[in-house]
């Protein structure tokens, strides 16, 4: 697994500053970034620093699946990911439909997560 990953979705922000911006913006074989981890285990922290690092790139980046990192937040529940990634730029992926025509909106409904539900809608997706 890449470091910017496993560290990512272990919360490590500090131990990201210590990754050079190209394997920041890495996808593993299945094309999840380092940011789709940091969301997927609810790490807005991580999210921050990715941006800040030049890693913006992938707070966009659709994995194998067309999910986005903002689809991982929905997923898991983390409505606060949603917020950094609308306020980092990622506004567009808060709709957007991954492979299955899913959006984070309808995961976050599957999933039963009221609180994305409503971020989700508070920020126009």
């Amino acid at each position: 697994m890449l470091r910017a990953v496993r560290f990512a979705a272990s919360g490590h922000a500090d131990r990201l500053r210590e990754i050079d911006a190209c394997e920041l913006s890495a996808a593993t074989r299945v094309g999840c970034t380092a940011a789709q981890h940091a969301a997927l285990e609810g790490y807005a922290n991580c999210l921050r620093v990715l941006h800040e690092l030049g890693a913006a790139a992938t707070l966009f980046a659709a994995d194998n699946n067309g999910r986005t990192p903002a689809h991982a937040a929905a997923i898991n529940g983390h409505a606060d990911c949603l917020r950094v990634l609308h306020e980092l730029g990622a506004a567009a992926t808060l709709c957007a439909a991954a492979n299955d025509g899913r959006t984070p909106a309808q995961h976050a409904a599957l999933e039963g997560h009221a609180n994305c539900l409503r971020v989700l809608h508070e920020l126009g997706a």
